[in-house]
């Protein structure tokens, strides 16, 4: 059961990654085709959003762990092998 929780982990963490990488590669279009007043503040805009988006993500990871640490628990306390 454990080993399903981590690759279901490991394919949320990839498939993230890889539409993080997209998401990036738009947002330099755009940035590269507004006149420099408006890239200044659009960036701006992109640093607040990446900062909420890393706190989240690192809420999201606690929570993970905690509920993967407490599963594992369980199953200690029933006397089965994790």
């Amino acid at each position: 059961m454990l080993r399903g929780i981590i690759v279901a982990a490991l394919i949320l963490v990839v498939g993230n990654q890889l539409s993080e990488r997209v998401r990036i590669k738009q947002e330099e279009l755009i940035l590269q085709n507004l006149p420099e007043s408006e890239a200044v503040s659009y960036y701006e805009h992109l640093r607040r959003r990446v900062r909420r988006t890393r706190i989240l993500r690192g809420i999201v990871l606690v929570s993970f762990m905690v509920t993967a640490m407490a599963v594992k628990r369980i199953i200690l306390m029933r006397g089965g092998a994790p």
